[in-house]
């Protein structure tokens, strides 16, 4: 599970160009089809008639969205969100804009894809008067920690949004797999910066547990 404030200004962005020409926008029911091959992607014990059947009884409804990300014409991922007006673990308000799932084919990962996607549901969530977000993760699931950290530290108020935010993971070793984390902060004055970044790391490595990853420092 991971929880994020989300900002206060509203942003109704639901389509958008991104990285090498890819287009995010919200799905609507002529793109059933689509939504339910992806899914069947990402989870393959199911069929896409099940896929489609079960998202053509929620795609109108006003608490849940879809969004795809299109290379020319062709659908290559999708996000699945919803509010969530239940209590939801870790967050302290409610309705709360929820993740369901997320997929992006193997050829167009590591682009942005994937950001574009969260961001949109994010922004959905706005308009619906959340302020925070969140989502189930499998708990080996680096991929959505390193999501986290990206949004955790463009949401953050004492980071440079204008400057490069970097969150990459880097080659296995025999001690573990690596994580950069590269940003600048908005205060340059040496003692407030130090200060800043180690709440900011501490965080990080406070939730890393969430998604089940343990830190580890070499002697």
């Amino acid at each position: 599970m991971f929880a994020k404030k989300t900002n206060d200004c509203i942003l109704v962005k639901w389509q958008s160009i991104v990285n090498g020409g890819k287009m995010i926008q919200k799905a609507e029911v002529k793109d059933l089809t689509a939504i339910a091959e992806l899914a069947c992607r990402l989870w393959p014990h199911h069929t896409v008639e099940e896929m489609r059947s079960e998202y053509a009884d929620n795609i109108a409804k006003p608490d849940v969205a879809f969004f795809l990300a299109y290379v020319d014409e062709t659908a290559i991922g999708f996000a699945q969100c919803q509010l969530r007006h239940d209590y939801v673990e870790g967050t302290e308000s409610a309705p709360v804009g929820y993740l369901e799932g997320i997929f992006v084919a193997e050829q167009y990962r590591k682009q942005g894809t994937a950001k574009a996607l969260l961001t949109a549901c994010e922004d959905w969530a706005r308009t619906k008067g959340c302020t925070e977000f969140a989502s189930d993760c499998e708990l080996t699931n680096i991929q959505m920690y390193r999501i986290y950290i990206e949004m955790y530290l463009r949401s953050h108020p004492n980071v440079n949004p204008a400057l490069d935010i970097i969150v990459t993971q880097k080659e296995a070793t025999a001690y573990g797999l690596p994580i950069e984390v590269y940003f600048f902060t908005r205060e340059k004055a040496w003692s407030v910066y130090e200060k800043q970044q180690s709440d900011i790391f501490d965080h990080l490595m406070t939730i890393a547990p969430v998604f089940g990853l343990r830190l580890y420092q070499r002697p």
